[in-house]
């Protein structure tokens, strides 16, 4: 696995931010095929006019590394939101991408009790990314996640990472080597 990673599109792009020494070796490290194809059908959704990224929020509930939302911000969404419970992870985060913008707010906390807490604006969609540790998927706790997140107002979309098809949600996930990627909106 490479030691960085590239920004694939918007202001940032071809900027190549490291890989955090806490998240290298992950197996379900976001590859850029992934990343490419995510923000492919969120870019359909802007096209037809179905989400305004300006008026927008991209939320990583497992930031990781931190390049799904440095990626949302350098395309045009108006803030991101990163959640990292690892303190050596939030460190790193904050250190290699805080320089980008104001824009980018880190939290500290523990998705599973601190996702509904971020300011609501009823102007504002909230776009999901969730690329949990594939042993979360473990017991029904993501999928109650998921569904909470389903049930806020402002939730627009919801992109999920994960190591099999999520036959409860009833969304068929598209294949990318070893996982898949469902999205919900």
């Amino acid at each position: 696995m490479a030691d960085e990673f590239s920004v694939q599109g918007g202001v940032f792009k071809n900027k190549k931010i490291p890989i955090l020494e806490s998240s290298k070796g992950h197996s379900n490290f976001t590859t850029s095929i992934m990343k490419k194809a995510i923000f492919s059908m969120i870019d359909s959704h802007v096209m037809s006019g179905d989400l305004l990224l300006e008026e927008a929020f991209f939320i990583d509930l497992f930031s990781g590394s931190g390049q799904m939302a440095l990626e949302a911000l350098s395309r045009g969404f108006n803030k991101v939101h990163l959640f990292e419970i690892d303190t050596k992870r939030f460190s790193g985060l904050k250190k290699n991408l805080s320089q980008y913008s104001d824009n980018m707010i880190f939290h500290h906390k523990d998705s599973f009790r601190y996702y509904d807490k971020i300011e609501e604006n009823e102007n504002f969609s909230l776009v999901y990314f969730l690329d949990p540790p594939y042993t979360f998927w473990e017991g029904g706790k993501m999928l109650e996640l998921i569904e909470a997140l389903k049930a806020m107002k402002n939730c627009r979309m919801i992109y999920i990472q994960s190591p099999k098809i999520l036959k409860d949600l009833k969304e068929d996930g598209r294949r990318f080597g070893n996982c898949y990627i469902t999205e919900l909106n």
